[in-house]
C-alpha cells in the first residue's frame, strides 16, 4: 500500500505514525526531570528531636509590652565603628523600635541583652516585624539566650524564610551551627507581626515560629545565661525592626 502512495504521501504517513512515539518519549523525559527536581528539593523541616510544646504555666519572670516609654531596655543612638551600622533604639508607640542603616558591603548587626536575670531552664518569646527594608536586602531577627561574656546561643529567622540555631563564641569569634539554615515550613510574612519562641529544658533547645515547631537540638552541658535580642542586615541598606510582648518564663 505504501509503495503506491508516492514519496510525498509516504513521508506524510510516516510522520503521523511516528508522532505518538515521539510524544511518549517527551512525556517520559519530562516525568524523569520532575522526579529529579522533587528528589533534589531540600526538606521543609529539619529532623532533630521530637516536637514539644511551649509551656504557658511556668512562672512568669517578665512580660514587657513596651507600653511606657521609660524602659529598662537599652535605648539611644549608636555607631561604634565603621563596620557597625548606625542604630537608633527607642521605646515609642507601644513597641521597642530599632532603626538601622548600614554602609557596609558585608553582614553587620547588633545584639542587646535584656535587663532580666539569667536562667538555665526557661521559655523566651517576642513579637517582631520588619518594615522599610531596602529592596533585595535580607534581614535576620534573632532570640539570644545562654549569654555570658564568652558565648551565646542564637535562634535566627531571616526575611528570606530560613532559620538557624547556633552557638556564637564571642571570645574566639567563631560560630558552631546546630541547625544549619533551613527552609521555614510554616506561614511566615516578615513585614507583619510574627512570634519567635525558644524553650530550653535541661539543654534541649526547641525553636518555634508563630507557635509552630521548627526544630530542636540538645546542648549537653548547657549552663544557662541571659536572654536578649539581635538583628542583622546582610549588606548595605536600612530597615526598621519592631519588637513587642517580650515574654520570659523560668521553669520552677
Amino acid at each position: 500500500m505504501l509503495e503506491s502512495m508516492g514519496p510525498q504521501r509516504k513521508s506524510f504517513w510516516t510522520f503521523w505514525t511516528t508522532l505518538p512515539g515521539v510524544l511518549t518519549g517527551i512525556a517520559g523525559l519530562l516525568g524523569a526531570i520532575t522526579a529529579l527536581i522533587i528528589a533534589l528539593r531540600p526538606p521543609v523541616l529539619p529532623i532533630h528531636h521530637e516536637e514539644s510544646t511551649i509551656p504557658a504555666n511556668w512562672p512568669l519572670i517578665a512580660l514587657e509590652t513596651f507600653a511606657k516609654e521609660k524602659s529598662a531596655w537599652m535605648v539611644g543612638s549608636f555607631l561604634e565603628e565603621p563596620a557597625v551600622p548606625r542604630f537608633h533604639l527607642s521605646v515609642a508607640d507601644g513597641v521597642y523600635r530599632w532603626e538601622i542603616e548600614s554602609q557596609s558591603d558585608t553582614a553587620s548587626g547588633r545584639f542587646v541583652i535584656s535587663p532580666y536575670p539569667s536562667a538555665r531552664n526557661f521559655m523566651v518569646a517576642v513579637d517582631v516585624r520588619v518594615t522599610d527594608l531596602t529592596p533585595l536586602l535580607t534581614s535576620t531577627t534573632s532570640l539570644v539566650f545562654g549569654s555570658d561574656r564568652d558565648e551565646q546561643y542564637i535562634f535566627s529567622v531571616s526575611s528570606s524564610r530560613y532559620f538557624t540555631l547556633y552557638l556564637d563564641d564571642i571570645t574566639n569569634k567563631y560560630m558552631t551551627r546546630a541547625i544549619d539554615w533551613t527552609p521555614i515550613g510554616v506561614r511566615f510574612v516578615p513585614n507583619i507581626w510574627n512570634r519567635l519562641s525558644v524553650v530550653v529544658d535541661e539543654g534541649l533547645v526547641n525553636c518555634y515560629l508563630n507557635a509552630q515547631y521548627l526544630g530542636s537540638y540538645k546542648y549537653n552541658g548547657f549552663i544557662g545565661g541571659k536572654v536578649g535580642l539581635s538583628v542583622q542586615l546582610d549588606h548595605k541598606g536600612s530597615a526598621t525592626f519592631e519588637f513587642d510582648n517580650f515574654e520570659f518564663r523560668r521553669k520552677p
